[in-house]
């Protein structure tokens, strides 16, 4: 667990993260977000601890329309606007490597996580927060602010948005009516939605939610992913995530992924 220490009246805050991954990402993800929203000034005091200064008013607010029609900007400038070298060790194609690795003995877990290296091959990937959710995120003047970076990667759009489909509580953003809108502008698609809420089950794993819980809220994530977009996802299936009764140790030994 991380450990965060706060002085409200210089806008401080030294986070002490679990590992030298997560405080570089979060020092790469805010210096490359700081383009597109207002972002807190982060410097790595040492290979674990970062030091937050707070450049900004942030201002939460419950206007799911507000949050919705500025994170909508948000993707639209990223998409647009991003042109930078992708960096392999913080990207999803790391990520997935290491996930084919260390489960090469799960045939079927396996051929999952091929079917979502396929669904990506020759797609752009992006600067992702990785943890779009309401107390990351804020309202700087008419600007949109965002904190907390330590699950940065480079992947497709979507990822971003999947944490909301898989929890669906009150922290969440208002994807029921935010997703329709991306679609519509060609920012996001169902098959990348449906693919990325596979591997974010698979992440969840990995960090020690148990695979049961997992299955059920994936299950449940793809129902309100048809419900939100009409469509049927035809030829798509929700894999079994549950191996066996050793998964929950085998998957969970290593701690490569942030």
């Amino acid at each position: 667990m991380n450990n965060c220490f706060e002085d409200q009246n210089k806008k401080v805050v030294i986070k002490n993260l679990f590992n030298t991954d997560k405080a570089d990402r979060e020092i790469i993800g805010s210096k490359i977000f700081s383009k597109y929203a207002v972002c807190p000034n982060l410097v790595k005091i040492d290979t674990r601890t970062v030091k937050i200064s707070l450049l900004a008013d942030f201002n939460n607010t419950t206007d799911n329309k507000v949050l919705n029609d500025l994170l909508v900007d948000l993707f639209v400038k990223i998409k647009n606007e991003f042109c930078e070298r992708i960096l392999f060790e913080f990207s999803i194609l790391k990520d997935l490597e290491i996930m084919s690795k260390e489960l090469s003995r799960f045939s079927k877990i396996k051929n999952i996580i091929q079917e979502i290296c396929d669904s990506i091959q020759g797609k752009p990937l992006y600067p992702v927060h990785g943890d779009i959710q309401k107390e990351n995120i804020s309202v700087s003047g008419n600007k949109l602010a965002l904190i907390d970076f330590e699950h940065f990667r480079f992947a497709p759009l979507e990822l971003d948005l999947v944490n909301s489909l898989f929890f669906n509580d009150r922290n969440c953003i208002d994807v029921k009516n935010l997703i329709p809108k991306l679609i519509k502008k060609n920012l996001m698609s169902i098959e990348l939605l449906f693919q990325m809420l596979i591997f974010y089950s698979l992440k969840q794993i990995k960090e020690g939610r148990k695979p049961s819980d997992v299955q059920k809220r994936l299950e449940k994530a793809v129902e309100r992913l048809k419900d939100i977009t009409k469509e049927d996802l035809i030829g798509k299936s929700i894999p079994n995530l549950i191996v066996n009764r050793n998964f929950d140790s085998d998957w969970t030994a290593s701690t490569c992924f942030a």
